[in-house]
């Protein structure tokens, strides 16, 4: 069985784009998509552009709903952490954990 991962910039785009890919692939999970993530690295975030209104993204785990939620109305709002911001040395080492949790 193949497994599926995505991952996004931790934003309101991000996790609307997870919930679209959920509409093909329903059991995709996110990776490095989390709240720990975000308050690891929560220093080098940047301030969105512009703004979504806040959707009901109904294929989103509770946990990314609410993460959704905080980036988007909440304690995080108008923000967002790119993936390029994260220090490569972690995404190796979540990604080598990632792959011995999925063989």
């Amino acid at each position: 069985m193949i497994k599926l991962t995505y991952w996004g910039d931790i934003d309101a785009d991000g996790f609307f784009i997870l919930n679209e890919v959920r509409k093909y692939a329903p059991a995709i999970t996110s990776f490095m998509m989390d709240r720990a993530v975000l308050e690891l690295y929560q220093s080098p975030m940047v301030m969105e552009n512009h703004t979504l209104a806040l959707k009901e993204l109904t294929l989103l785990t509770e946990q990314e709903y609410e993460l959704y939620k905080s980036l988007n109305t909440g304690l995080f709002s108008g923000n967002r952490l790119e993936q390029e911001k994260i220090p490569l040395q972690y995404v190796q080492t979540q990604l080598r954990q990632w792959i011995c949790e999925t063989q």
